[in-house]
């Protein structure tokens, strides 16, 4: 009899740990990051800002392009604008880490920058905006960033 209870209390516990573990881990989209982009910058000024190509990634972000699956940037054309914006769509969850700490970086970079000629564009760059869910990732500076962050989460299905 004590034999049965233990089997039953294992594969309980197996049970459990094994929908624990589909419920923790973050639920990766098959969408295109084209569609998830679209979705996440309607009714933003994100569409105002002009896109760049990897070079300029590379360039301005410190950011190799080939590390991800996809990959758009956005930036303001006015040099004395700050508002710029990333989405990634990552190849694995094990690259959360790097975009962070690239973004990290940047952001060290630029906000000297801009907190000495433009102080109202420095204060938006210490509000930026970082957003993982599943696949994807988000970098933002600029207004709304609660739109886009709401937008982000439904474009990916809450």
């Amino acid at each position: 009899m004590k034999k049965y209870l233990f089997i039953k209390i294992f594969l309980l516990l197996g049970l459990g740990v094994f929908f624990a573990n589909s419920f923790i881990t973050p639920m990766d989209s098959d969408q295109s990051i084209r569609t998830v982009l679209r979705n996440t910058t309607k009714k933003t000024s994100v569409r105002n800002l002009a896109q760049k190509d990897n070079v300029d990634i590379k360039r301005i972000l410190s950011i190799d392009p080939e590390d991800y699956e996809e990959i758009r940037y956005y930036k303001s054309s006015d040099i004395m604008n700050a508002d710029e914006f990333l989405m990634v769509k990552f190849k694995s969850h094990d690259d959360w880490d790097k975009f962070r700490d690239s973004i990290s970086k940047h952001v060290k970079k630029i906000e000297d920058i801009y907190e000495d000629y433009k102080p109202k564009e420095g204060k938006k760059i210490k509000e930026y905006t970082l957003c993982i869910k599943g696949n994807f990732g988000f970098y933002y500076v600029g207004e709304d960033a609660s739109v886009v962050i709401a937008q982000f989460k439904d474009a990916l299905g809450g």
